[in-house]
C-alpha cells in the first residue's frame, strides 16, 4: 500500500512539474514577449520541424507533441537546405533546438553535477530572425507543446 501510495505521489509530481513548465511556455512564448513573430501565419507557409539524430525524439515530438499541439500545415525533416525546401515564403519558418548545459551544486552531497536541457527556438528563413523560447526544462514536451499551441493560436488570427 505504501509503495502505491508513494508511486501515485511521484507520477503526480512529475506530471506537475510538465505541467508547470508548459505553464510557463504558455505565458513567455508569445508575440508580446518577442518569441513569435507578429505576422507568423499571415500567409500560407509550412512550418518545418526539424528533426534529430534521436528516432526515439523524433517519434515522440511527431505523435505526442506536434499532431495534438498544431493544426496548420507542417512538414518534418532532417535537412531544411534540401531543394524541397528552396521556397522560403512556403517554408518561411523552422523550429528547432539547442542543447543548454546546466550546473547545479548540492550542498549537502558537496558536489556539482550538469545536465542538458532542451532550448526551443524559431528561425524566419526571409528576415533571418530567431525567436528563442526563454523557457527550458527538463519537461521538454510540455514547453515544445505550448510553444507550438501559440503558434498555432496566432496563425488561425492572423488569417481570421
Amino acid at each position: 500500500m505504501k509503495k502505491a501510495l508513494f508511486l501515485v505521489l511521484i507520477t503526480f509530481g512529475l506530471q506537475s512539474c510538465g505541467f508547470i513548465a508548459g505553464g510557463m511556455a504558455k505565458k513567455k512564448c508569445t508575440v508580446e514577449k518577442g518569441v513569435i513573430p507578429a505576422e507568423f501565419g499571415k500567409t500560407v507557409e509550412t512550418l518545418v520541424i526539424l528533426y534529430t539524430d534521436n528516432a526515439t525524439y523524433n517519434k515522440y515530438v511527431e505523435k505526442k507533441v506536434v499532431k495534438k499541439a498544431y493544426t496548420g500545415p507542417y512538414d518534418m525533416c532532417y535537412d531544411i537546405t534540401k531543394s524541397k525546401y528552396e521556397d522560403k515564403k512556403l517554408y518561411r519558418y523552422f523550429i528547432s533546438y539547442g542543447l543548454k548545459e546546466n550546473i547545479d551544486y548540492n550542498a549537502n552531497l558537496n558536489e556539482f553535477s550538469s545536465y542538458n536541457v532542451k532550448k526551443f527556438f524559431l528561425v524566419d528563413r526571409v528576415d533571418g530572425k530567431v525567436y528563442t523560447c526563454p523557457i527550458t526544462s527538463s519537461f521538454w514536451g510540455a514547453v515544445l507543446k505550448s510553444y507550438l499551441k501559440n503558434l498555432d493560436k496566432e496563425r488561425i488570427a492572423n488569417q481570421g
